[in-house]
């Protein structure tokens, strides 16, 4: 576990809230390139250059089809390039912004691929369970159902497989009826899971009025220093792009702002509240090594 993820759970909600938000609402190119590669450098700290790998064969099929559809349904916009042979317009405003919806999925993407990694269902559930008892069981066990169905699937094929019923026994139409078999295993499973879970859960008296909850979680002095820095920061971002310190318009002709002074304090303090997980992950490592150096000398 880093520095980052051993936080209270609404230091993490809160980070990624607006990590995500701002360049979703605000779809500036800058924001989307900080937003971007902070939270390529953070998921790459977690898990490695490997694990990313895979989830780049996700990102780039989807910044570009993003890309190349929005010229191709929209048709706002002064700059026109060329006709399509329905005699529609391609304009360079519907480029820019497709490559924008395009750049800020993928951020989207990778920041919920740490997100995951995070925000546990247990941190989830800690937040939530008191105002909405119901939807943070819904959520939490969502998160939880992929990965588990997944695992019970590879453990079904390996069963299959045993007695040669597996996806590579057969012809393609056994392989078909068999595929089918492992599926239906597996979503029975599934739905037996969640009865046995909701009767556990009300059995324990989840969700009544009055009912007390075990939490590990505690506010300690660096968390707070953490969500002060951060809220400093977030306020801070929103008042310069309110103050239009940046600002940015697709539509009917692109407008963007200069880079000066007051643009580049904006982007750079949103950049530090993007890098905050990797900022408290470093320096605690550092630190543990200053430690290590000093007691082994």
């Amino acid at each position: 576990m880093d520095t980052f993820s051993s936080c209270h759970p609404l230091i993490s909600f809160v980070f990624y809230l607006f990590a995500i938000g701002i360049p979703v609402f605000y779809l500036h190119p800058v924001f989307l390139a900080i937003g971007l590669a902070a939270a390529v450098v953070y998921y790459v700290y977690l898990k490695g250059g490997a694990s990313f790998g895979k989830i780049a064969l996700f990102i780039l099929p989807a910044v570009i089809l993003a890309s190349v559809i929005n010229p191709l349904i929209v048709h706002q916009g002064e700059t026109m390039l060329w006709y399509l042979p329905n005699g529609n317009p391609v304009t360079l405003e519907a480029i820019f912004y497709g490559l924008g919806a395009g750049f800020m999925l993928a951020g989207v993407i990778t920041w919920f691929a740490s997100f995951q990694e995070v925000m546990t269902s247990d941190k989830f559930m800690y937040l939530f369970s008191k105002s909405f008892p119901a939807a943070a069981l819904l959520l939490s066990m969502t998160m939880r159902f992929v990965p588990r169905f997944m695992s019970q699937i590879k453990r079904i094929r390996q069963a299959q497989l045993c007695v040669g019923r597996d996806l590579t026994n057969g012809t393609i139409r056994q392989k078909l009826a068999h595929g089918m078999t492992i599926f239906s295993i597996a979503v029975t499973w599934a739905l037996e899971n969640s009865v046995e879970t909701a009767d556990s859960m009300k059995s324990r008296g989840y969700g009544l009025r009055g009912r007390t909850n075990y939490s590990i979680y505690r506010l300690d002095s660096r968390d707070r220093l953490t969500l002060a820095v951060m809220a400093a920061e977030i306020i801070a971002v929103i008042l310069m792009i309110r103050s239009r310190w940046v600002y940015i318009l697709y539509y009917p002709l692109f407008t963007i702002n200069a880079p000066d002074w007051r643009a580049v304090t904006c982007f750079a303090v949103y950049a530090l509240f993007c890098l905050t997980p990797v900022i408290m992950g470093v320096s605690e490592d550092l630190h543990w090594k200053r430690i290590q150096n000093d007691t082994v000398i």
